[in-house]
């Protein structure tokens, strides 16, 4: 008798949780599996990109390098 019990209580708790995670699944998409798809960027959205990163570069040539104190006196560069 307890033996049934039990496992009763095992398939039960195994059913719950099969429930709760196809629950889960349904409610939530999974970020790494829309990414995986393949898919076409459109004109406009290639030239965003490469602006931006254009931008970034750009922006990163204009600033002045900044060193820590400790590596201006080792290298004697400040």
């Amino acid at each position: 008798m307890i033996q049934t019990t039990l496992i009763t209580t095992v398939l039960d708790w195994e059913r719950r949780l099969q429930i709760e995670d196809e629950r889960r699944k349904a409610s939530k998409p999974e970020p790494y599996r829309e990414l995986s798809a393949d898919f076409e960027l459109t004109h406009k959205e290639r030239e965003s990109i490469l602006a931006r990163i254009a931008n970034f570069n750009n922006a990163r040539k204009e600033r002045q390098a900044v060193y820590p104190q400790e590596y201006c006196r080792e290298t004697q560069l400040g």
